[in-house]
C-alpha cells in the first residue's frame, strides 16, 4: 500500500478531518485555561461580510481557532498552511510567500515582480493586506481565529480573492472588564540555536460598557539553523519579528459601534533559508532582508433597527528592503569584490468600502456596497559593487547611464486605482435558499520603468504606461437545508485577475534569447486571467454537534492564465498563455466522543494540470501545476482532563502530510524538480493550573527534511532546498487574568 493510500485511509477512518475547523474557536475574554467546551459549542466566522455559523454557510472554509493556534505553535500564517486542506504554498523564506489555494498557480511569483497580482486575497479584519511575492507575517496573537475560505471570493473581496481568500480575526476590546494575557516560549532547534519570544495583552475599559482599549505587543527571536561555511558565520538565517497592535472600541449607543485600530509589525533576518547541504550554504556576500509594515482601520456599524450600515477605512503602509547576494553571477566579471542586488519596495495602500446588509432573520438577505481603493508602489532594484567602475575600467554614468558603481539600477512606479459595486441577495422559500451575486470593478494602472547599468546593457524605459480593465465578477449558490444540522449546496463562481504591463527586456543582453521565442499579440502587456470554480459540498453534524462533518468537490477551469517566463539573461516577462484544470476533494471532520477530547482532521486531494500543449514553457497537456500536491492532509487529537481540583492536564498530537510536488510544468525542463512527500508530527503535554498554562511541545518530532521549495542551479543561483524547520524542542508558559 502506498503512502498516500495509508493517508487517504487514515483521513477517511479515524474520526475526522479538519484542521481548524476542530479548533474551538474562544469567546472575547477567554482565559488560557479553558473549561472543556460544552458540545454544542457552536463557529461563528464572518466570512459573508456578517456573524454566522460555519456550519451554515454554503461554501468550503476553515476557520482556525485561537487554541489551536496556540498548540501548534503558530508564530505566522504559513505555519498553518499544511494544516489547511488545498492550502499550500510557494516558499522564499519569511515574508515572501506565494499563497495557492485549489492547485490555482501557473509558477513562481518573485519579489522582484511588482506588476504581478496575487489569486489570495489576505486579510487583516476588514483590511486587504495582500501583496503579490510580499504577502506581511504578522504574529498569530491575539486573535480570535482564522477564516480560510476557498474558492472565488470575488463577489464579496474582489480581483485579488480569485482562487480563496485568508482572514484574520483579531480579538476586540471588551468595556466590561479588566483582563489580560502574557506568554513566553523557550525553544532549542537542531542544527540552529535558541529560539524565544514574549507576548502580552491588556484589555482596559475605560468607561464601562461604552469604551474599551486593547493593546498587545511581542517579540519573537528565531535562532536560526543554516551556516555559511565560506565566511565561518553561523546560523545566518536567524530573524527576529517585534510588533503590536491597539484597538479602541466605541459603544456609544447599542445599535452603533466604532472600531479604531493600529498595527505594526517589524520583521529582520540574516540570510534565506536555503539550504545547499547538510544545512549550510556558502557566500560571501551580505544576504538580509528587512521589512516594516503599519496597518490603521476605522470600522464603523450601525444597526438601523433593520438593515445594518458598515464603512470600514483602511490604510497599509510597507516599506522591504531585500538584500540577495549574487556571487555567482558577479565572479563572471571579477573575483576580487563581493556585494549584494538589493531591492526596496515601498507600498501605501489606501481602502474604503461602504455597504449595507438586511437583517439576518428574514427570508429576504442582501448585502449591497461600494468599494473604492488606491495603491502607490514604488520599487528599486540595484545592484551597487563598490569600486567596480575602477575594477572593470568603465564609467557607469557615461556608458550605461546608471550611478557610480551600480552595475544595474532599476526603478518602476505604480499607480493603481479601482472601483467597484457589489451586491448579493439570497432568498429562502421552505428548505432552499438561492443566492445571487455580482461585483462590477473599474481598474487603471499607471506604470514607469527605467533600467541601466552594466547588466542592462544600457538604458532602457517605458511610460507612463497606462492599464485599463473593467467587468464582472457573478457568482450564484443554491442551498438546500435537510434539517437543522445538515446542508447540501452547489455553487458557481468566477475568479478574476488584473493584467499589467511588462518590463523592457535589453535587447543587447537578450536579444539571442528573445529570438528563439514566439510570441503573440502586444509584449509589453499581458491581459487578465480568469477562472469558472464549480463546486458541491456538504454541512452536516450529528449529536448534538458531537460529530461534525463538512466535504466539497470542485472542478475549476482557468483561461489566459498569466504565465511568467525566466529568461537565463536574468530578466524576463508574463503572458496569457494556456488553460488549466483543477479538480479535488476536500474533507474536514471532527468528533468529540466523551468530555475533554476532541478529535478532527483534513484532507484534500487536488488534480491541477494542463489543459492543452504551451510550447513557451515547453510544456504540454497533463503536466502537472507545480508546488501542488496530489494530497495532502492534518489530523489532530487534543485531550484536556482532570488531575484534581483546579488542576487539569493537556495531551495534543498532530500529523500533518504533504504529498509530492514538482518545480515546473514540463519534467524534461532543466529546471524542473521534484519535491518528496514529508509528513511532520507536532506534540505537546502539558498542565492548566488555575489560569496559568505550563507545556512542552516538540515540532516536528521525526526532524523531516521535507523540502518547502527546490531552487534549480541557474547562472544566478546555486542548487539548494527551503526545508520545513528542523525539530525544535520548547516549554511554554501562559498566564491569564
Amino acid at each position: 500500500m502506498t503512502r498516500a493510500s495509508t493517508v487517504l485511509l487514515t483521513l477517511a477512518g479515524t474520526i475526522a478531518l479538519s484542521t481548524g475547523a476542530a479548533a474551538q474557536v474562544q469567546p472575547q475574554g477567554q482565559t488560557a485555561a479553558p473549561d472543556s467546551a460544552p458540545i454544542a459549542d457552536d463557529i461563528v466566522v464572518t466570512a459573508q461580510k456578517r456573524s454566522e455559523s460555519i456550519q451554515t454557510v454554503p461554501l468550503s472554509i476553515t476557520a482556525v481557532g485561537s487554541k489551536e493556534i496556540d498548540n501548534l505553535g503558530a508564530r505566522n500564517f504559513t505555519d498553518l498552511l499544511s494544516s489547511v486542506p488545498s492550502l499550500t504554498a510557494y516558499q522564499n523564506g519569511p515574508g515572501r510567500s506565494q499563497i495557492i489555494i485549489r492547485g490555482i498557480t501557473s509558477n513562481s511569483i518573485s519579489e522582484d515582480e511588482p506588476q504581478t497580482q496575487e489569486t489570495v486575497g489576505l486579510y487583516v479584519d476588514e483590511t486587504p493586506i495582500s501583496v503579490s511575492g510580499f504577502n506581511p507575517e504578522q504574529g498569530l496573537f491575539d486573535l480570535e481565529r482564522v477564516e480560510v475560505l476557498r474558492g472565488p471570493q470575488g463577489t464579496l473581496y474582489g480581483a485579488g480573492a480569485m482562487s480563496g481568500a485568508i482572514r484574520l480575526i483579531t480579538r476586540k476590546p471588551d468595556a466590561t472588564r479588566i483582563e489580560g494575557r502574557a506568554e513566553a516560549d523557550l525553544s532549542f532547534t537542531d542544527h540552529g540555536a535558541t529560539n524565544y519570544d514574549a507576548k502580552g495583552v491588556i484589555n482596559l475599559p475605560i468607561v464601562r460598557d461604552k469604551v474599551a482599549l486593547r493593546v498587545t505587543g511581542y517579540y519573537d527571536r528565531d535562532g536560526g539553523y543554516i551556516d555559511n561555511i565560506e565566511t565561518g558565520e553561523r546560523n545566518v538565517n536567524r530573524n527576529r519579528a517585534l510588533g503590536g497592535r491597539a484597538a479602541l472600541r466605541v459603544t456609544p449607543t447599542a445599535n452603533l459601534v466604532v472600531d479604531l485600530s493600529a498595527f505594526h509589525h517589524n520583521f529582520r533576518d540574516g540570510a534565506r533559508p536555503i539550504d545547499e547541504g547538510d544545512y549550510t550554504r556558502s557566500y560571501i556576500s551580505r544576504e538580509n532582508s528587512h521589512y516594516v509594515y503599519d496597518v490603521y482601520n476605522g470600522t464603523v456599524n450601525y444597526d438601523t433597527g433593520g438593515p445594518t450600515l458598515t464603512s470600514s477605512t483602511s490604510y497599509l503602509a510597507m516599506h522591504f528592503i531585500n538584500r540577495r547576494q549574487l556571487d555567482k553571477t558577479l565572479a563572471t566579471i571579477t573575483t576580487d569584490l563581493h556585494s549584494a542586488l538589493a531591492d526596496q519596495t515601498s507600498i501605501g495602500d489606501f481602502t474604503q468600502e461602504v455597504r449595507i446588509a438586511s437583517p439576518d432573520a428574514s427570508a429576504l438577505r442582501w448585502l449591497v456596497g461600494v468599494y473604492y481603493n488606491t495603491r502607490k508602489r514604488d520599487y528599486l532594484n540595484a545592484f551597487p559593487v563598490p569600486g567596480i567602475d575602477a575594477e572593470l575600467g568603465i564609467s557607469s554614468p557615461n556608458d550605461f547611464g546608471a550611478p557610480t558603481d551600480f552595475l544595474f539600477y532599476g526603478q518602476q512606479r505604480i499607480r493603481v486605482h479601482q472601483g467597484a459595486v457589489f451586491g448579493e441577495a439570497g432568498y429562502t422559500l421552505d428548505r432552499f435558499t438561492l443566492t445571487a451575486g455580482v461585483r462590477y470593478f473599474d481598474w487603471h494602472e499607471q506604470y514607469s520603468l527605467r533600467s541601466s547599468g552594466l547588466f542592462n546593457g544600457g538604458v532602457t524605459a517605458t511610460g507612463p504606461r497606462t492599464l485599463k480593465t473593467d467587468g464582472f465578477n457573478p457568482k450564484v449558490n443554491l442551498t438546500y437545508k435537510i434539517d437543522d444540522q445538515k446542508l447540501v449546496y452547489a455553487q458557481a463562481a468566477k475568479g478574476f485577475r488584473f493584467g499589467g504591463i511588462n518590463d523592457v527586456i535589453p535587447q543587447n543582453v537578450c536579444a539571442t534569447e528573445l529570438a528563439g521565442i514566439q510570441r503573440t499579440g502586444d509584449p509589453s502587456v499581458y491581459g487578465p486571467d480568469k477562472l469558472w470554480n464549480y463546486e458541491i459540498g456538504t454541512k452536516t453534524s450529528f449529536d448534538n454537534r458531537r460529530i461534525t462533518i463538512n466535504a466539497s468537490g470542485y472542478l475549476i477551469k482557468w483561461k489566459d492564465i498569466q504565465t511568467n517566463r525566466d529568461l537565463n539573461c536574468g530578466f524576463g516577462f508574463r503572458e496569457n498563455a494556456g488553460s488549466l484544470t483543477s479538480k479535488g476533494v476536500e474533507l474536514e471532520a471532527t468528533l468529540k466522543p466523551v468530555e475533554g477530547l476532541t478529535l478532527s482532521g483534513g484532507g484534500a486531494y487536488t488534480h491541477s494540470a494542463l489543459d492543452k500543449d504551451v510550447p513557451n514553457l515547453a510544456a504540454v497537456a497533463g503536466d502537472r501545476a507545480p508546488y501542488v500536491p496530489r494530497w495532502s492532509g492534518s489530523t489532530t487529537a487534543n485531550y484536556v482532563f482532570p488531575l484534581r481540583p483546579g488542576v487539569r492536564g493537556l495531551l495534543w498530537a498532530n500529523y500533518q502530510y504533504v504529498g509530492r510536488r514538482a518545480t515546473e510544468f514540463d519534467t524534461a525542463a532543466a529546471r524542473y524538480r521534484a519535491m518528496a512527500a514529508y509528513g511532520l508530527l507536532n506534540l505537546r503535554v502539558g498542565a492548566y493550573i488555575g489560569e496559568t498554562e505550563l507545556s512542552a511541545f516538540v515540532r516536528n518530532a521525526t526532524d523531516s527534511g521535507g523540502v518547502l521549495r527546490a531552487l534549480p542551479a541557474t547562472p544566478f543561483d546555486f542548487e539548494g532546498r527551503i526545508r520545513v524547520e528542523p525539530r525544535t524542542i520548547g516549554v511554554t508558559a501562559r498566564s491569564s487574568f
